[in-house]
């Protein structure tokens, strides 16, 4: 399930931002499922390592 998704209305027609802004929102979406399946304490390394830009 996704918290965010990307649409039409979030292009700032850079895509290199735009890359950036849907890499992000993915980061969101993966830390939503992760909270929603279980105690965000459980998250794995690889979905904090995502955050770290």
């Amino acid at each position: 399930m996704s918290f965010f998704d990307w649409s039409d209305r979030l292009d700032i027609k850079v895509e290199s931002m735009n890359r950036e802004h849907r890499h992000l929102l993915q980061i969101m979406n993966r830390l939503f499922d992760a909270n929603e399946a279980s105690s965000p304490t459980k998250r794995n390394k690889s979905q904090d390592r995502d955050l770290v830009m």
